[in-house]
């Protein structure tokens, strides 16, 4: 698979509500993430619990556009 397919397959899978089969695919268990202030969240696993939990917060999901990506 060339980067741009795995990148329109990992999309694919969000979009149809299999966020966390795709991120089980696709990210490294080393990733290490850092948005805004926060501390980073390292790890795989680590990263894994944050989504859980954000996304345990989510009333309703109306939807969610790609609109382009960096590579």
């Amino acid at each position: 698979m060339t980067l741009k397919e795995k990148i329109e397959d990992m999309n694919n899978m969000i979009l149809s509500g299999q966020m966390m089969k795709a991120f089980k695919k696709y990210n490294h268990k080393e990733l290490s993430i850092h948005e805004d202030i926060a501390p980073p969240t390292v790890g795989k696993d680590a990263y894994r619990e944050r989504e859980i939990e954000s996304m345990g917060m989510i009333e309703e999901f109306h939807g969610l556009e790609i609109n382009s990506w960096l590579h």
